[in-house]
């Protein structure tokens, strides 16, 4: 007999598939952002165009950023056990000193929110498309949000208790 038990807790390794994207965002100005602006204007100086790859850059690095940080406030001291054969999940946080312990059968709902890239498992064209968060209703009135920092992709057993929704910027307001 296997026993699967399954801990989740924000890690490094997580961190870096969701932010690393931004990285490719910046290779993609620094290499091609300037060859562009050359063959537009073989003539003119390139440091005059400095500016806007830089604008360029931070309209992509300012919305990863507020979501990565809000993503790691929401699970910063949280970790997730998750039981195979008992199918019980564990919520534990250590910042507010409490446990909670409930069965998939005591899931009302669970809405998971990422983009139309990410819920297809297409190519991912924003860097934050690999970001996404789990709202997990119980029957008794408890809610837990799990964000792809502590789950990459959080996808339960719980059959049509489990639904997706699509935004092109998954930031979790609430």
């Amino acid at each position: 007999m296997v026993i699967m038990k399954h801990t989740y807790k924000i890690t490094k390794a997580n961190e870096w598939k969701n932010f690393s994207s931004i990285l490719i965002v910046l290779f993609g100005i620094i290499v091609f952002g300037p060859i562009i602006f050359y063959l537009r204007t073989p003539n003119g100086d390139f440091f005059d165009y400095i500016p806007f790859l830089l604008i360029g850059f931070l309209l992509f690095f300012i919305p990863v950023s507020a979501i990565h940080l809000r993503y790691q406030s929401i699970n910063a001291d949280m970790e997730m056990l998750y039981d195979d054969m008992e199918k019980v999940i564990v919520i534990r946080d250590t910042k507010k000193n409490t446990v909670s312990e409930f069965g998939l059968d005591e899931i009302k709902h669970i809405f998971h929110t990422m983009t139309p890239a990410f819920s297809e498992k297409r190519m991912l064209w924003f860097p934050w498309d690999s970001y996404n968060y789990s709202d997990i209703f119980l029957k008794d009135g408890r809610k837990y949000r799990i964000t792809s920092l502590m789950v990459y992709r959080l996808e339960l057993p719980v059959g049509d208790k489990y639904e997706v929704f699509t935004s092109f910027y998954p930031y979790p307001n609430s």
